[in-house]
């Protein structure tokens, strides 16, 4: 027999008792799991959109500026980006060719565009920013612990139940 703080248990209450746990305990901590994956995959693609988003303002305003001051005949004056952002502005008679879009190199997602259409001689702009895998490490580090914690309140709901009911169960034996 199995003796737990003053409740005794045969061998078919610990059976049940066991079944109990394996069913209740498993079948959370699945759920937990596909919760945390599907927030981790919703959350990083809209820190992705959002990071893609701000390379993209970033791009047009540089562009938008160097169009304006070729057309109104002023003194290009290129503003500071937000913090995490950095920008290359690639003259044409730098011959190589870059192929325009969105790319991922190391730890920073960059965004080349033809914007500027080679007003003041300026064929691209390159804007570069780390701040995606920054929040993408924060993101994942706030999941897990998310996941963690509400496993250990199952866990001790678990445990709150298991006690109460154990020991109706077996009042009633």
């Amino acid at each position: 027999m199995f003796v737990g703080r003053g409740i005794v248990l045969n061998n078919i209450e610990k059976k049940s008792f066991y079944s109990f746990l394996f069913l209740y305990l498993g079948s959370s901590f699945i759920f937990v799991l596909l919760l945390g994956y599907w927030y981790y995959s919703a959350q990083k693609q809209s820190l992705e959109n959002s990071t893609n988003s701000k390379l993209q303002h970033t791009t047009d305003m540089l562009s938008s500026l160097i169009i304006n001051a070729q057309m109104q005949h002023r003194k290009l004056e290129l503003p500071q980006v937000e913090k995490g952002f950095s920008y290359l502005l690639i003259p044409i008679k730098q011959q190589a060719d870059y192929q325009e879009g969105y790319f991922e190199k190391g730890e920073e997602k960059i965004l080349i565009s033809s914007a500027p259409q080679e007003h003041l001689g300026i064929k691209y702009v390159v804007v570069k920013s780390n701040m995606y895998h920054k929040g993408l490490e924060k993101l994942q580090k706030n999941v897990l612990s998310t996941m963690i914690f509400i496993f250990i309140a199952i866990m001790i709901i678990y445990w709150l139940l298991s006690k109460l009911f154990m020991y109706r169960t077996h009042k009633k034996l």
